[in-house]
C-alpha cells in the first residue's frame, strides 16, 4: 500500500477528465483472488489484471493512471484522461475484441463523500452525457474496452487446453463517476487505499465473509 501512496499524484484542478471506474467480475464472481485479514492475495488472473492495468499508460499517451486496487470480483481505477488525445498505441487484436463487446457507461449517482455506496451490482441503463463530457466519456470506453479486451485475449491465451469453454471474466458494463473536486478526490484516494482492509463491509461483498473462494 505504501509503495502506491509514493506515486499517487496529488489533486490539482484538472483541465482534463478525472473518473472514478469501477468493472465488476461477470455474475459478481470472486475470479481475481481471495482476501485474508487485512491481505489480498491474487490468482493468476489477478495478477494479470493488475499488470495490464498498470500498463494503461503505456498505450495511451493521454492516459495516466492515478491510483488502483484489484478486488475478488471487481477492479477501482482513478484514470486522468487529456482533453485533446495526442495519439494512442494498443494491440491490434485488442482493438478488434473491444469492437466485438460495445461498452456502456454511467455516472454514478451517489455521494462523492461515499463511494462505498457506489457500484456495478445493479443494473444501469446508459444516459446522455453533457456535452462538454461526451468526448471525455467515449473516450473512457474505448480506453476500458480495450483493456477489458486485452486481459480476456490473454487469459484465454494462457488457458490449459484441458480446459473446455470460455466463460466471460467481465461484467459487460462498467461504471464512472466524474471526479470535479479535491474532496471527492480524497475521499475516493483513500477509498481504494483502504479497500482491502475494508473488504468485510464492502459493497460488493456479497457473502460478507473476510476469505472469498479463489477460483
Amino acid at each position: 500500500m505504501a509503495d502506491r501512496h509514493q506515486f499517487r499524484a496529488n489533486w490539482h484542478p484538472y483541465d482534463e477528465g478525472l473518473y472514478f471506474v469501477t468493472i465488476c467480475c461477470a455474475d459478481k464472481r470472486h475470479l481475481f483472488g481471495k482476501i485474508v485479514g487485512a491481505q489480498f492475495i491474487a490468482s493468476t488472473l489477478g495478477s494479470l489484471v493488475k499488470e495490464n492495468i498498470e500498463k494503461i499508460p503505456s498505450y495511451y499517451n493521454d492516459v495516466e493512471i492515478l491510483n488502483h486496487v484489484v478486488m475478488p470480483n471487481h477492479i477501482h481505477m482513478v484514470i486522468s484522461i487529456a482533453t485533446t488525445p495526442v495519439g494512442t498505441r494498443f494491440i491490434a487484436s485488442a482493438a478488434s475484441e473491444t469492437s466485438k463487446t460495445p461498452e456502456t457507461s454511467k455516472a454514478f449517482q451517489a455521494s462523492p463523500a461515499s463511494p462505498q455506496k457506489l457500484g456495478c451490482l445493479r443494473q444501469s441503463r446508459h444516459e446522455a452525457p453533457e456535452s462538454q463530457d461526451f468526448h471525455h466519456n467515449s473516450r473512457l470506453a474505448s480506453v476500458v474496452g480495450a483493456f477489458k479486451a486485452g486481459v480476456t485475449r490473454q487469459a484465454r491465451a494462457r488457458q490449459n487446453p484441458s480446459q473446455s469453454g470460455n466463460p466471460e471474466i467481465w461484467q459487460q458494463r462498467f461504471h464512472e463517476y466524474i471526479i470535479r473536486s479535491e474532496r471527492a478526490y480524497t475521499n475516493i484516494m483513500n477509498y481504494i487505499d483502504n479497500n482491502v482492509a475494508n473488504w468485510r463491509n464492502d459493497t460488493f461483498n456479497d457473502k460478507k465473509i473476510d476469505c472469498a473462494d479463489d477460483d
